[in-house]
C-alpha cells in the first residue's frame, strides 16, 4: 500500500485502531493514566482492581484496572511501589536511556504499562487453559511451543518492523521472529527463562543474526526452531537439542539434511559461535510490577514482572565452562531491541514513542488481513474525498478490526482458550453493515425520525450466513457506485457550504434543511449497491477466516484432551474441519499451516496414512525450511 493511500484513508485507519485501543465494546475507563476518583478507603480498591482483571479482558479493562491501582497508591503512600534499587546498574546492564530509564523508574502506572499488562493477561489466560499445570517443565515447554505455531501463522519477509506479541497473535500471523518473541512471551506466564540464540553475521562489526528461541530447563537450554515450525532435532535423533550439543557436536544439524534441496541452512561453525540475547519488554522491568504480581496472587497469578538479575545469574550458571557469551538484545542502545518494540509501536497518545500523523499501528492495522484490500472505487473515494471516503472505507474495514482486535471478538476467545465461546461465536458473530448509520452521522444531529431510520437500515448477518453469500458476484456494481460516489460527494460538498453560508446569516433554515435533504436523498439511493459491493468484496476474506478460526478451536480442544476418551473423535472433527477450510477456500493465504495442521490431526486420530499421504503432496507457499520440515515429519512418519 502506497504512503499516499495510507494518508489518504487516515479516518477509516483511525476508527479501526480505536477498536483495538479500546479493545472492548462493553467496558469503559477514565482516559487518563492518573488516579480514578473512587470512594471509600485506599483498601476497598485492591478487591474491585482483582475483580477487574481476572474477569473482564482487553486493554480498556487493563487500563481502567491500573488507574485505579494508582489511586490506591496516591492515597497509600506507605504501599508505593519502591523505586529501582540500583537505577545506574541497570541503565548500564541494559542499555536504557533517560527516558526509558524514567519510564521504569517511575511508582505509578503508565499508559504503556496497560498494554503490556494486557499482553500478560492474554497470555496468561493462554498459558492456563493449556493444562500444564503440574506437568514436567520440559513438557510445558513443547505444549507452548505447539501452540504458538498453530496461532502465529508464518509470514516472512515483511517491510514493516517487529510488532508486540499481543498484536502480533492476535492478527494471527508473523515472521518467525515474531514467533519467536510469543513464545518467550507466553514461557515468562509460565515462569520458564527463555532467550534467543544469535550468531555472528562475520562481518566486521561483530552483528549477531537472530536465530531461535531458547527454553532454559533443568540447567539446559533446549533449542525450538520458529521458522520450521519444530523443537530443533538433537544430532543423535533423540529429543530436543540443547545448545550445548549443537555447540560442540560435529554435524549438529545432520539429521536435517534431507537432500541436495533440503537441508539446515545454519553451519556447523556458525553453532559453534553462538550467543545468548536475553529480553525483557521495558514494562517488565519496573518494580510497580511485581506490586502487580504480589497483589493478584491465586492460582492464575499473572506474571508481569521480570528480574534481569536472576535471569542473568540463571543463564549464566546454566553456561558455566561453555565460554558462551551473554548478552541483554538492546544494551547497545539498538532502537529496534525486543524491549522497545512495544514503545516505538505505540502512538505518543498511549504512552509510545510515535509522533508520525500515520504511525507503525496505524500502518499495520490496514494490513492486516493478508488477502483483503478496498475495493478500488472505495480506494478511489478515500484518496479524494476526505471524510466522506474515509467513512465508506471504515465499513469495509470494520468488520475485520471486529473480529481480531475487539476482546470480545471471535480471535481473541480462541487465544485465551475460551474454546466453546468461540466456536459459538465464529457462526453466530454479527456482521454489521452501517453505511445509512456512516454517512448519515456526516449530517448530525440527527432528529428521533431520522435516528430511527439509522437503526432500522442497521443490516445484520452472521458469519455462518457469509458462506452461503462468498459467491456473490455482480460486476457491474463497481461502475454503479462510481457514479452514485460522486453524487453523494457534490450533495454532502453543497451540504457543508449551505451549513456555513448558514451560520454566517446569508440563508435562510429552510435553505439549510433542502441541502440537508437532498444530501440525505441521495445518500440512501446508494445503500443497496454498496450493501452488494460489500458483500462481494468483504464476504470471501471474512468467511475464510471465520472458517480458518472454528477448525483451530477444534484442534486447540483435541490437543488439550491427551489421551481422555473423546480425543480420539475430537482430532477426527478437527482434520474434517480442515479439509473444509482447504476446499472452500482453495485460493485463502492460510492454506499452508491448515494443510500442516490436517496432517497433524490425521496423526494424532491415529491415521498416520493419511497424515503421510498429506504431507507426500507438495504444499505451496511454504519456505524452504518450512519444506525441510515437512519432508522431515514425512520421514518420521514413514
Amino acid at each position: 500500500m502506497s504512503q499516499k493511500m495510507i494518508v489518504a484513508i487516515s479516518v477509516a485507519s483511525l476508527l479501526i485502531l480505536i477498536a483495538f485501543i479500546v479493545a472492548s465494546r462493553k467496558s469503559t475507563g477514565p482516559s487518563s493514566a492518573g488516579p480514578t476518583r473512587m470512594k471509600g478507603a485506599s483498601d476497598d480498591i485492591l478487591p474491585t482492581v482483582r475483580d477487574t482483571l481476572q474477569k473482564e479482558a482487553g486493554y480498556q479493562s487493563c487500563r481502567k484496572a491500573l488507574q485505579q491501582l494508582n489511586t490506591y497508591i496516591d492515597r497509600s503512600p506507605n504501599k508505593r511501589p519502591e523505586p529501582l534499587s540500583n537505577p545506574e546498574g541497570i541503565r548500564e546492564q541494559l542499555g536504557l536511556a533517560d527516558e526509558e530509564l524514567a519510564e521504569v523508574n517511575g511508582s505509578t502506572f503508565t499508559l504503556l504499562d496497560a498494554h503490556y499488562v494486557d499482553s500478560c493477561m492474554m497470555l496468561r489466560n493462554a498459558a492456563y487453559s493449556l493444562g500444564v499445570d503440574g506437568r514436567p517443565p520440559i513438557e510445558k515447554v513443547q505444549i507452548a511451543f505447539g501452540w504458538i505455531v498453530r496461532q502465529i501463522q508464518l509470514r516472512e519477509p515483511t517491510r514493516f518492523p517487529v510488532a508486540p506479541s499481543h498484536f502480533v497473535l492476535r492478527r494471527g500471523w508473523g515472521t518467525s521472529l515474531e514467533r519467536s518473541l510469543a513464545f518467550l512471551a507466553l514461557l515468562q506466564q509460565m515462569e520458564i527463562p527463555g532467550c534467543i540464540i544469535g550468531y555472528p553475521d562475520g562481518a566486521a562489526n561483530h552483528r549477531l543474526i537472530s536465530w531461535i528461541p531458547g527454553a532454559l530447563v533443568d540447567k539446559e537450554i533446549y533449542l525450538f526452531d520458529t521458522r520450521m515450525g519444530l523443537p530443533l532435532p538433537a544430532a543423535n535423533g533423540k529429543g530436543i537439542a540443547t545448545l550445548n550439543q549443537i555447540r560442540t557436536s560435529e554435524k549438529p544439524f545432520a539429521g536435517l539434511t534431507l537432500d541436495d534441496k533440503h537441508s539446515y541452512d545454519v553451519t556447523p561453525e556458525q553453532a559453534r559461535k553462538t550467543e545468548i540475547l536475553l529480553t525483557i519488554p521495558l514494562s517488565a522491568l519496573a518494580p510497580r510490577m511485581k506490586f502487580l504480581d504480589d497483589m493478584l496472587g491465586g492460582r492464575q497469578k499473572v506474571h508481569s514482572f521480570a528480574d534481569w538479575a536472576t535471569l542473568l545469574k540463571e543463564f549464566q550458571g546454566a553456561t558455566t565452562g561453555q565460554n558462551i557469551p551473554i548478552h541483554f538484545w538492546g544494551e547497545n542502545g539498538d532502537p529496534a531491541a525486543p524491549m522497545r518494540i512495544l514503545r516505538a509501536f505505540m502512538p505518543s497518545s498511549e504512552g509510545g514513542t510515535d509522533r508520525a500523523p500515520f504511525g507503525l499501528m496505524r500502518q499495520m492495522t490496514l494490513q492486516l488481513v493478508p488477502g483483503f484490500s478496498l475495493p478500488a472505487v472505495i480506494q478511489e473515494q478515500a484518496i479524494r474525498a476526505g471524510e466522506f471516503g474515509g467513512l465508506l472505507a471504515n465499513v469495509f474495514w470494520s468488520p475485520f478490526a471486529e473480529f481480531f482486535m475487539d476482546s470480545h471478538g471471535p480471535r481473541e476467545m480462541v487465544l485465551r482458550g475460551q474454546l466453546d465461546e468461540a466456536s459459538t461465536r465464529l457462526t453466530q458473530m454479527p456482521v454489521i453493515l452501517r453505511f445509512r448509520e456512516a454517512l448519515y452521522s456526516m449530517l448530525a444531529p440527527l432528529s428521533p425520525e431520522e435516528f430511527k431510520r439509522v437503526r432500522s437500515a442497521t443490516r445484520q448477518i452472521s458469519l455462518e450466513s457469509l458462506l452461503d453469500l462468498r459467491f456473490v458476484t455482480a460486476e457491474d456494481v463497481p461502475q454503479r457506485v462510481r457514479p452514485w460516489c460522486d453524487e453523494a460527494l457534490k450533495a454532502y460538498a453543497d451540504y457543508l457550504t449551505a451549513r456555513n453560508l448558514h451560520a454566517a446569516g446569508k440563508i435562510s433554515d429552510t435553505d439549510l434543511q433542502a441541502a440537508r435533504g437532498q444530501a440525505m436523498k441521495v445518500f440512501a439511493k446508494g445503500e443497496e449497491d454498496l450493501d452488494q459491493l460489500f458483500f462481494q468484496s468483504v464476504t470471501p476474506p471474512l468467511a475464510a477466516e471465520a472458517v480458518f478460526q472454528l477448525a483451530l478451536c477444534f484442534h486447540e480442544k483435541a490437543s488439550r484432551l491427551q489421551n481422555k476418551p473423546t480425543a480420539k473423535a475430537t482430532w477426527r472433527t478437527a482434520a474434517n474441519s480442515w479439509n473444509k477450510y482447504i476446499t472452500e477456500f482453495p485460493s485463502s493465504p492460510g492454506i499452508p499451516q491448515a494443510r500442516l495442521l490436517r496432517a497433524e490431526a490425521l496423526r494424532m486420530q491415529g491415521d498416520v496414512p493419511a497424515a503421510v499421504a498429506e504431507l507426500k503432496e507438495p504444499i505451496s507457499g511454504l519456505t524452504n525450511l518450512q519444506e525441510t520440515s515437512r519432508l522431515y515429519q514425512l520421514r518420521q512418519l514413514q
